[in-house]
C-alpha cells in the first residue's frame, strides 16, 4: 500500500534531509519504482546555497566530518533552533533503540520531521 502511495499520490514535492538515501530505503524496503511528486532535498539545497561550504572542515568537534556540515543537527542550529540537540535520545543512541523508551523515539523522530521541515522554509 506504501509503494502505492509513493507512485500514485499527488502532491506538490516531497520533503526530505539526504533525500538519496531515503529513495534508496522505500526500493529496497518497499519496492518503489518512482515517486509521483517532486522530491526537495535540504542538503541538495543547502549545497546550491554554498557549494563551498564542504571545505570548512575540523572548525570544532561540532563538525566532526565534511558531511557533518551538511547534517541534520547542524543545519537546524544554523537556522536559528537548537531544539534537535535536546532530549533523552541523540543520534548515537539511534543506534541503541531497543533500549529506548518508545516515547523518548517518537519525540526523536518528531524533531526529525520538524527539523527538516524547518530548514525548508528557511532555505
Amino acid at each position: 500500500e506504501l509503494k502505492n502511495y509513493f507512485e500514485y499520490h499527488k502532491c506538490k514535492y516531497w520533503i526530505a534531509h539526504y533525500g538519496q538515501a531515503e529513495m534508496k530505503t522505500f526500493k529496497s524496503q518497499l519496492g518503489v519504482r518512482y515517486i509521483a511528486s517532486p522530491l526537495y532535498d535540504t542538503i541538495g539545497s543547502e549545497f546550491s546555497i554554498d557549494e563551498n561550504r564542504k571545505f570548512i572542515v575540523n572548525v570544532n568537534s561540532f563538525f566532526s566530518k565534511p558531511n557533518g556540515l551538511y547534517a541534520l543537527h547542524t543545519l537546524t542550529y544554523k537556522y536559528g533552533s537548537n531544539k534537535y540537540r535536546e532530549g533523552e535520545v541523540n543520534k548515537e543512541d539511534k543506534k541503541k533503540k531497543e533500549k529506548q523508551k518508545i516515547k523518548d523515539l517518537i519525540i526523536y523522530g518528531c524533531k526529525d520531521v520538524i527539523s527538516t521541515f524547518r530548514i525548508h522554509e528557511c532555505q
